[in-house]
């Protein structure tokens, strides 16, 4: 059932931020979420500025760091993609979900992508490490409140050399009527189906991406809408970096 769509944010806890779900379950969920992902052309998003970053700077290589990986498709998405178009990634993926960064460890090496894991809670610590390329998706909707937000950006901000890009999903009232279908349509596993719209009714709008981007100190980032009722942060850092 589709409840009434969101005017304003609500946080609902999300199954699969539990610590405690069966690991078959939290599996199956993340293989929804990857073809969500895939629906939704996800990794295209996030490539596209990265490689335009190593072709001006006639980059071969760049070290990347995903926060908050999940299953890791997405990054491992972009890995291949990039390796495809001559570029080599030096591959990170951080979670704190030990379930999920196993099953993103599996995944990569199945197709032949090298990847070091990070165990560490996104919220309370991230690498003291730099990395040339900082990226995120489909995290910032379960962040709390706006402040953690911005400490959330304002540290990748820092240990980004060069570039973060972040996709997300953008608050709407279609935008909850397409998570409720397309969850329901690409995934079996019930926590997919209550987690998509929940996290619809917990995501920030474009506004409000921008203001805290302006806050941690993202000066010139770039934020717009993308399909489906998404929405892509861009944030180089001026001089391109090293």
């Amino acid at each position: 059932m589709i409840h009434s769509p969101p005017t304003r944010r609500v946080v609902t806890p999300e199954i699969m931020d539990s610590p405690h779900i069966p690991e078959a379950d939290h599996v199956e969920a993340l293989k929804g979420l990857q073809r969500i992902n895939r629906a939704s052309h996800t990794v295209d998003r996030i490539l596209e500025p990265i490689i335009q970053l190593a072709g001006r700077n006639r980059l071969p290589q760049l070290s990347l760091m995903d926060v908050a990986c999940g299953g890791g498709d997405v990054p491992i998405g972009v890995a291949i993609a990039a390796k495809r178009r001559g570029l080599h990634i030096d591959l990170s993926l951080l979670d704190r979900s030990p379930t999920a960064l196993t099953h993103a460890a599996q995944a990569a090496a199945s197709v032949g992508i090298t990847c070091r894991t990070i165990e560490a809670d996104t919220l309370a610590n991230l690498p003291f490490a730099e990395f040339d390329v900082v990226t995120n998706s489909l995290f910032l909707h379960h962040v709390p409140a706006a402040d953690q937000v911005i400490a959330l950006l304002r540290n990748m901000r820092h240990i980004a050399r060069r570039l973060v890009v972040i996709s997300d999903l953008r608050r709407s009232r279609l935008g909850l009527a397409g998570a409720w279908t397309a969850c329901r349509i690409l995934s079996r596993s019930p926590i997919v189906h209550h987690d998509g719209p929940a996290s619809v009714r917990a995501s920030w709008t474009l506004d409000e991406l921008t203001d805290f981007a302006a806050q941690a100190g993202m000066t010139g980032a770039r934020i717009r809408r993308c399909s489906p009722w998404r929405m892509l942060l861009v944030w180089e850092r001026p001089g391109g970096g090293p």
